[in-house]
């Protein structure tokens, strides 16, 4: 067992593994992996459908998870910027992409992004929650260690 943990430490990706990311490099991580979801989401289904939630909720525990315990603030407020920033993104470059029921074909982008909003509130609720309650477990734990 020594071993595999011998080559891990000294890998170059276990090295980089080993460290947590800054705020800035989770803002942009996340921004990055959301413009993925989102593009192969549209390029499948048309649409922003439960593959773009279920990966937001993903996205959000991840930022938590992979965040510096000195930048917890960040994927804490993280999830709500992220997602309004998406769905604005998508109101602009593809708007059919967000399609609610009772939504006007000549709607505008606050209209559809709020529209997307409602339609994606589940995943906004759990990743925040999980975000939150993965930035809690972590600055205990921390404590703890001291």
């Amino acid at each position: 067992m020594s071993s595999v943990h011998t080559v891990l430490r000294t890998s170059p990706l276990g090295r980089l593994a080993a460290r947590d990311l800054s705020g800035a490099q989770i803002c942009a991580g996340a921004a990055a992996a959301m413009a993925a979801v989102t593009a192969v989401s549209i390029g499948l289904t048309g649409e922003l459908g439960i593959f773009f939630g279920g990966c937001f909720v993903l996205v959000s525990v991840s930022s938590a998870l992979a965040a510096d315990i000195r930048s917890l603030f960040t994927p804490g407020v993280l999830p709500p910027l992220l997602l309004v920033s998406v769905l604005v993104t998508v109101a602009v470059v593809a708007p059919q992409a967000i399609d609610a029921p009772g939504l006007a074909e000549s709607a505008g982008v606050t209209q559809r992004t709020i529209a997307g909003v409602v339609q994606h509130a589940t995943a906004l609720i759990v990743g925040h929650l999980l975000a939150l309650g993965t930035v809690a477990y972590r600055i205990v734990n921390s404590a703890e260690r001291r």
